[in-house]
C-alpha cells in the first residue's frame, strides 16, 4: 500500500498515477520485494506523467523512471500504459552484474462515482544484465551458450497486473498494485529472478 501527496490540492479526487498538469506528487510505497520505495512524479498533462523512483529491497537498492500515459474511453474508463524501468547496481546477490528491469503494462481502468479506481491488465517483465546489454548493442547478438560462457544473463516473462486506488480527498490516495510474474500460463516461481 502507499500514499500519494500532491503539491497543490484540486477540486477533483486525487489520481495516484497522474498528478494535475504542471504539478508534482510524491508516492511512498512498501511491499514485496521493496521494503521502501519513493516516487516523485510530474504531471505533463492529465493523460501523461513521469516519475523518478528510488527504493530498496532486503538485498539491493534500485533507481528508475516510470513514464505513464492514459487514453480515455468514455467517462469512467481509460486505457493505461505504464513503463517502469529500474536499474540495480552491481551486487553479490545478482551474479555480480548491474541489472536493468523493465515492466511495461497495458491495463484497463474503471473509475466509480466515489473516485475509487480499479484496473487489470497484462505486461512483460524483462531483466537484463548490463554486460549482456553492452555485448548485444556493441558486439552483436549472441546465443545462450555464448552468454552463459561469459556469465551474462537476461530473462523475459509475461505478467498479470491488477490494482486500484482509494482517494483521500483532493490531496492524497491509498493505492495497491499487484503483479503476478508468469512463465507462459504457469507462475514463474523463484526461477524468474535468478
Amino acid at each position: 500500500s502507499a500514499r500519494g501527496l500532491e503539491g497543490a490540492a484540486s477540486s477533483a479526487a486525487f489520481d495516484s498515477l497522474f498528478p494535475a498538469r504542471k504539478r508534482l506528487s510524491v508516492s511512498l510505497i512498501t511491499g514485496a520485494p521493496y521494503l521502501a520505495m519513493a516516487e516523485l512524479s510530474y504531471g505533463f498533462s492529465r493523460s501523461f506523467s513521469a516519475g523518478i523512483l528510488a527504493g530498496t529491497t532486503p538485498r539491493v537498492a534500485a533507481l528508475g523512471l516510470r513514464p505513464r500515459a492514459a487514453f480515455r474511453i468514455g467517462k469512467a474508463d481509460r486505457l493505461l500504459l505504464k513503463l517502469p524501468i529500474l536499474y540495480y547496481p552491481k551486487t553479490k546477490g545478482l551474479g555480480g552484474c548491474p541489472w536493468f528491469l523493465a515492466n511495461p503494462v497495458l491495463a484497463w481502468e474503471r473509475k466509480v462515482k466515489s473516485g475509487r479506481r480499479g484496473y487489470a491488465g497484462i505486461g512483460v517483465m524483462a531483466a537484463i544484465c548490463a554486460g549482456t546489454l553492452e555485448h548485444e548493442v556493441f558486439h552483436g547478438e549472441m546465443d545462450m551458450p555464448e552468454m552463459e560462457a561469459l556469465g551474462l544473463e537476461a530473462g523475459l516473462w509475461n505478467t498479470l497486473n491488477m490494482g486500484g486506488s482509494l482517494p483521500l480527498g483532493s490531496s492524497g490516495a491509498l493505492f495497491a498494485d499487484f503483479t503476478l510474474v508468469m512463465d507462459g500460463i504457469r507462475f514463474a516461481g523463484e526461477n524468474w529472478n535468478k
